[in-house]
């Protein structure tokens, strides 16, 4: 199986690990294990001490170092000959292990080019493309086995091979292993790349010209596996996880968003069940062995989502530690932390100083539940403030007030902070400035400037709130022609995902392209916003019956026109002739497109193709 066919599994190239490094990394390796005092003063003496960077041009992972040194004795398959494994392929080499075999049940004959020219250089020392490819694994004697992110980790072969002996691991859970510097972690069913470059692109411009060096991968841009030795212990890393990569995780990261949960790839999980819990794994497991004993975690969760609000709750109820911030500051939390310690007027973790990862990440830090504790941070956008500041919570928050967005106990030092006189220090920006469209992206924003609180500052987020103009696919504005705007969304592989599209447009003046491969989703919630917004619904593909019904089923379907067809061509050309000057062509696709695509990006540049030879 190869690891493209799951629109999580994405083959772009861009976005990769970002570079703010413009001298040499320098300064001392962090003992995140050492007891620090929480109170203001000395957070900020430790920030300072930690500045000076020159140790780190010769630091070398040591516990990689004693991994990759066991992998030239070891018997390793790779299942999947995806992006992330070809990384993975790459670092095995670079390790000297050569007894490697890649298996694929994809037989393109550029794959297969490809792997013959690997086994031709020693890369790898056989390959098994083609059905029934994983027919020989039990009986292989593998010490290893490297899944490709959308196998089932219980799937009969690797099942039997597992119970034979072999350790069944990922490229993904490698990395997280063995990563030095703190993580930062993304998930969710919608929203996540955006969250994730948001929250990268906080720390790069936070970060700039420090030597600290920002690494953006995961299940977005460039496989970090094969880098996984340039990184250092002042770095930071920020990884978008797919429900694939995390159902068979072994680590958590330091601090991790859950954007929000909804039904989706049900064609893979067994249940909603197991994919909520392939979620909530992102927090709920230890930390890797370069973190302190005892060093906290922290997640932030969607408040106004019924199923991430219920694990806050859940949350609360296990660590009893929790706040609930309307209407003063009770119960601060069961173990009496006081507020500001790492994040204090007098300068901190957020003042471009260097590596406080031991300092602001150890012990009961601000907000924090402390000890193995897990600090909550909520957020919403679609719902009223009291929706998070009355839930159980243990850390800040993040709503919308009066067109404007709120971060309570965010950071007490900064610009435009302000005291709300209810005993939660405030920092607010103008919804305005916020570049990217819809409220759904308002979230994204509050979920990333949440999760790097504890070393960002107020202008990092007005900076990049103001400049940062989306990811490609999404909302993407393709062109203006004859007075339409064409605007791509190909990442709309689901009904929520469209549906918050579509809410980003005002009347009906929408026409829309839909349709694709089912992953067993329930459309009915999608009928309502498409007789609100759209004029003409043009369907491609195998979900075409169900979307048609679910408008069908609001009994508004006379209101929209419904045109099928069967290639993206005519699709294009139909919405061409379909639309009036001030309307928009909008590709929405609420559904995978592996009916006739490798990907999300390959759907949504073929759109782009179409549209521009207009």
């Amino acid at each position: 199986m190869n690891s493209s066919n799951t629109e999580t599994e994405t083959g772009t190239n861009t976005n990769t690990n970002t570079n703010t490094n413009t001298e040499t990394n320098t300064g001392t390796e962090i003992e995140t294990g050492t007891d620090i005092d929480t109170e203001a003063d000395t957070c900020y003496a430790e920030c300072v001490k930690y500045a000076n960077y020159a140790k780190y041009a010769n630091y070398a992972n040591e516990k990689l170092r004693a991994f990759t040194g066991t992998l030239p004795g070891k018997k390793i398959a790779v299942l999947g000959f995806g992006i992330s494994n070809r990384a993975l392929l790459r670092f095995f080499a670079a390790c000297g292990a050569r007894n490697v075999l890649l298996f694929d049940m994809n037989e393109d004959p550029a794959n297969v080019r490809e792997a013959g020219a690997m086994l031709e250089a020693g890369t790898i020392a056989g390959f098994t493309f083609g059905k029934g490819y994983l027919e020989g694994l039990p009986d292989g004697r593998f010490d290893m086995i490297f899944r490709s992110p959308v196998m089932r980790p219980d799937t009969e072969q690797i099942a039997e091979a597992v119970r034979r002996g072999a350790v069944l691991t990922s490229e993904m859970e490698i990395f997280m292993e063995y990563c030095p510097c703190p993580i930062y972690a993304v998930t969710g069913s919608d929203g996540k790349t955006t969250t994730t470059t948001l929250t990268a692109k906080l720390l790069e411009r936070h970060y700039n010209g420090t030597g600290i060096r920002i690494w953006l991968g995961g299940n977005i841009g460039t496989p970090l596996i094969d880098l996984l030795a340039q990184i250092k212990p002042c770095d930071r890393a920020v990884l978008e996880l797919s429900s694939f990569q995390l159902m068979h995780a072994r680590t958590s990261a330091n601090a991790s968003v859950i954007t929000n949960i909804t039904p989706n790839h049900l064609n893979v999980h067994k249940d909603y069940q197991e994919y909520i819990d392939a979620k909530k794994a992102v927090f709920g497991l230890p930390l890797n062995g370069f973190n302190a004993p005892g060093t906290g975690k922290r997640v932030v969760l969607n408040g106004g989502n019924p199923v991430t609000a219920g694990i806050a709750a859940e949350l609360a109820a296990e660590t009893g530690a929790w706040t609930a911030r309307a209407g003063g500051d009770e119960a601060w939390n069961a173990a009496g932390t006081e507020r500001g310690n790492c994040n204090s007027d007098k300068g901190n973790c957020s003042s471009n100083s260097g590596d406080c990862s031991g300092v602001c990440n150890g012990g009961s830090g601000a907000n924090g539940t402390g000890g193995s504790g897990i600090t909550v941070d909520l957020f919403t956008a679609k719902h009223t403030p009291e929706t998070v500041l009355n839930a159980p919570h243990s850390g800040a928050s993040a709503f919308l007030r009066d067109g404007k967005i709120v971060f309570r106990d965010f950071f007490t030092g900064g610009e435009g902070r302000s005291r709300d006189g209810r005993g939660g220090d405030e920092y607010e920006i103008d919804r305005g400035k916020l570049l990217l469209p819809g409220l759904h992206n308002v979230e994204n924003l509050m979920a990333a400037a949440l999760l790097v609180r504890d070393e960002i500052n107020a202008e990092d987020v007005e900076a990049v709130a103001s400049g940062f103009a989306g990811v490609e696919h999404r909302l993407e504005r393709v062109r203006v022609l004859d007075g339409v705007t064409y605007v791509n969304s190909s990442i709309d592989s689901s009904p929520e995902r469209t549906i918050n599209a579509l809410s980003v447009f005002d009347g009906r003046k929408l026409v829309m392209i839909a349709g694709g491969k089912d992953k067993n989703l329930d459309y009915s919630p999608l009928g309502p916003h498409i007789a609100d917004k759209v004029r003409v619904l043009i369907l491609t593909g195998p979900t075409s019956d169900k979307i048609e019904k679910a408008l069908s089923d609001t009994g508004r379907s006379r209101e929209v026109t419904v045109v099928r067809v069967e290639t993206y061509e005519e699709a294009v050309n139909e919405a061409k002739k379909a639309a009036l000057p001030g309307e928009t062509v909008l590709l929405s696709p609420a559904s995978t497109s592996f009916d006739k695509f490798k990907n999300f990006e390959e759907r949504g540049n073929t759109f782009k193709r179409l549209v521009e030879a207009l």
